[in-house]
């Protein structure tokens, strides 16, 4: 097994995201359309595990940028506060998120091949690269969007492992990292 960073949903054969279990949340159709409405410095790498022969195991989004709404549940005066800090000094003092899942998902998983054998092994290497992607543009947070109590346990346990920390999001629950610059 080996993973891989991929620029854009169109670098990857559709028929090999086809052939996970994605549903219409991480569906190569629908990921495809919101890569191409992102806006601002929002920018999205979709992260895989595949076999020696490029058959996709695992898979992920992973949406990096500053014009997220991440403090939209915090109390309006933070909010406020926050949002004058970053109009008057500008974008390069926000937070740089690093969002891993799809968006619009409250699933709680990570698309994986129904033959992947070694479920482990691919989530260290999915995390390897999450990190690498985060690194490479700066992100000061990183969250595994929706990983909740349905998500295997062991492979929660690799997340906290790795330094993420369970949290409410919504609608559901959160894996979170601060990142190391």
């Amino acid at each position: 097994m080996r993973s891989r960073v991929y620029d854009s949903i169109d670098d990857i054969d559709s028929k090999l995201i086809e052939a996970l279990p994605t549903g219409l949340d991480f569906s190569y159709g629908l990921l495809r359309v919101m890569e191409r409405s992102l806006w601002g410095e929002l920018l999205v790498r979709y992260v895989t595990v595949e076999d020696d022969d490029g058959l996709v195991l695992a898979f992920t989004p992973v949406y990096v940028g500053s014009n997220l709404n991440f403090n939209a549940l915090l109390p309006k005066f933070i909010q406020k506060g926050y949002n004058a800090m970053v109009g008057s000094l500008g974008s390069a003092i926000a937070t740089r998120v690093a969002v891993v899942g799809s968006l619009i998902s409250d699933r709680g998983w990570i698309p994986m091949h129904p033959d992947l054998t070694e479920r482990q092994g691919a989530v260290r290497l999915l995390l390897k690269e999450i990190d690498g992607v985060a690194k490479e543009h700066h992100a000061q947070l990183g969250m595994l969007k929706d990983i909740h109590r349905d998500f295997p346990a062991d492979e929660r346990a690799i997340m906290r492992a790795a330094g993420f920390m369970e949290g409410f999001s919504l609608p559901r629950f959160a894996l979170t990292q601060a990142m190391d610059l």
